[in-house]
């Protein structure tokens, strides 16, 4: 049997370009840890960490 576990952490910005124009941009990060069922009395784990980087733009028409 195989679990997931996940965390997020991150912070995003929202900057007024103009009256109709709006920019975003968004850093985080990904926290994953696995783990495996016992093999020969041994439980199998594996942790990774993924960034994550986002922009964003809104139009008002």
């Amino acid at each position: 049997m195989t679990q997931l576990d996940s965390q997020q952490l991150g912070v995003g910005i929202k900057y007024k370009y103009s009256e109709t124009t709006n920019l975003y941009t968004a850093l985080g990060i990904n926290f994953y840890k696995t783990d495996h069922s016992k093999l020969y009395n041994e439980t199998i784990s594996t942790k990774r960490r993924e960034p994550i980087f986002g922009i964003g733009l809104e139009k008002k028409f």
